[in-house]
């Protein structure tokens, strides 16, 4: 697809493919450093899947993420070196979604792009890193497991999905990583890490041609471009558990509400930013929920936390934190989403939050690297990032009020709390 420019609220940009299918946007910005984001549409949720033409692979959650640790644990690593000597900054992280490799430079020299590609597209690894990786990857998540916030959502998470590889949330675990030998690696990296599953974003001073030029030319010799069929189970809609309980020595119990919604492959942005004004004016800071739990002392105020999960293959929110009464919280905070759900937001309220919206939308193209993360947002859900401010536009409070009303199921309800083995919860009135 031939470079196209496209005008938006960001400024004017260009959106293009290569013929190998590498999709990219340019962002031109009078900047000293240029930012690359290298995003692969791959992430935790990716373990059943289909080349067309080839047998179902399935692997475990926590491969994706693994395969983010073992690239910067190659044999090969020339390019990550050179990026390194020539003053390059390379990290990545991996998502329910997605992996992104994030790549930063003074100014606009396209063989950091070049070198980003070749270690990314050519990857080589040994057993023994393998090995390594899957210990260091152990490791981090026993730390997490002593900090109540991240053991938290881990758990809300499990007790929301029965079959969705959700369950493991992001990095799996010693069990589910054990298996993982190189074989599977590389039937994952053949798949995956293809220029048709990419989408690069590049913000910064550049040369047009160049950059195009350097996104063509990067050595990729298969150019197979067949269909990936990401395979999943059913998933009922209702929550798998109403409610867990987990140990910790923590001196103030951590409690967290959750939901979850349906698949829906045909969801739209409409919709998406629907639910996302509709949970800003429920969770949010300036909600009846907050407002009622500080009202009751029954939340500590900077702990307070919300998060929404939505795209076409799942759905889920939670909202919560520390308290002194987990069992007072839980019930407070499924009245006030219960009366919320039947009320949906007041006109002034919605048309506060799209306001809100729009303006962090603009806010976000003054910071690199958060636009070049919001276009790789959008990108995973087949959506285009510079769209949204229109498309906030048109949304109408019964466009929100309809989404309201179905969110927040309470069969699709979970409640964790991670408290001392002292803390008293009666499961039966969550």
């Amino acid at each position: 697809m031939n470079p196209r420019a496209v005008h938006s609220h960001f400024g004017e940009i260009v959106r293009g493919e290569t013929e190998q299918g590498l999709q990219y946007i340019l962002v031109p910005r009078e900047l000293h450093e240029t930012y690359v984001n290298l995003s692969v549409l791959y992430g935790s949720i990716d373990t059943r899947f289909q080349l067309d033409g080839d047998d179902i692979i399935e692997c475990p959650t926590g491969t994706a993420h693994l395969i983010e640790h073992l690239m910067f644990n190659l044999d090969n690593r020339r390019s990550l070196k050179w990026l390194n000597k020539n003053g390059a900054e390379l990290n990545a992280t991996t998502t329910i979604d997605r992996t992104t490799y994030k790549l930063t430079y003074f100014g606009g020299n396209s063989d950091y792009l070049r070198a980003l590609l070749r270690f990314v597209l050519h990857p080589v690894y040994a057993r023994e890193h393998l090995e390594h990786e899957k210990n260091v990857i152990a490791k981090e998540l026993q730390v997490h497991q002593d900090i109540p916030q991240l053991r938290a959502i881990r758990m809300v998470v499990q007790a929301l999905y029965h079959n969705l590889s959700l369950r493991d949330y992001l990095s799996g675990d010693a069990e589910t990583l054990d298996p993982i030998d190189t074989a599977l690696i590389d039937a994952c990296l053949r798949t995956f890490y293809r220029p048709s599953n990419m989408l690069a974003v590049i913000i910064g001073r550049y040369e047009e041609d160049t950059v195009v030029e350097a996104l063509s030319d990067n050595d990729w010799k298969d150019n197979d471009q067949r269909r990936i069929s990401r395979l999943e189970a059913s998933e009922p809609l209702s929550s798998k558990q109403r409610f867990v309980f987990g140990v910790s020595n923590v001196g103030r119990s951590y409690c967290l509400v959750g939901w979850k919604e349906g698949a829906d492959s045909k969801i739209t942005m409409d919709e998406l930013l629907s639910r996302s004004i509709v949970c800003e004016s429920v969770l949010g800071k300036t909600g009846t929920v907050y407002q009622n739990l500080c009202t009751a002392n029954l939340i500590d105020d900077g702990s307070y936390r919300w998060e929404l999960y939505h795209a076409q293959r799942y759905g889920f929110s939670f909202i919560g934190g520390y308290t002194a009464n987990p069992l007072e919280m839980s019930q407070a905070i499924s009245r006030a989403v219960a009366l919320a759900q039947n009320n949906g937001p007041s006109e002034e309220d919605f048309e506060l939050k799209k306001r809100r919206l729009i303006g962090r939308s603009l806010m976000n193209s003054d910071s690199p690297q958060t636009l070049a993360k919001e276009f790789g947002f959008w990108w995973t859900r087949g959506m285009n990032y510079e769209e949204l401010i229109d498309r906030v536009q048109t949304v109408t409070i019964y466009d929100a009020r309809r989404s309201c009303s179905r969110l927040f199921d309470c069969k699709a309800k979970s409640v964790v709390c991670i408290s001392s083995p002292t803390v008293e919860f009666d499961q039966h009135n969550v």
